[in-house]
């Protein structure tokens, strides 16, 4: 198991509570959903602990957005979330 296991669980877990299909600000509302949610958020803070800081877990967060939803990095943009201060815009492919 990688070291960074915990944080693809915890972004599976979001990705999983969310109903309406995947957007460019997916990243972003994956941290803001973590922020509101008591349990991912105590879930967070010990990734960071055990991973070194809060940058490596926000880094690994939205590589793992991006692979799960199985979409492409955009450009750069400031973040809602307040774990952050900007992530990426997705490029989500067009479904058949």
């Amino acid at each position: 198991m990688s070291k960074t296991e915990g944080v693809r669980q915890l972004v599976q877990q979001v990705l999983d509570c969310f109903t309406s299909p995947p957007d460019e600000d997916l990243i972003d509302n994956v941290c803001m959903a973590i922020e509101a949610n008591p349990q991912w958020s105590a879930q967070y803070h010990r990734l960071t602990e055990e991973l070194g800081s809060q940058a490596t877990v926000n880094s690994w967060i939205g590589r793992y957005v991006k692979e799960l939803s199985g979409s492409k990095s955009g450009r750069s943009h400031p973040s809602k979330s307040h774990l952050t201060k900007s992530y990426r815009k997705l490029i989500i492919p067009e479904s058949d």
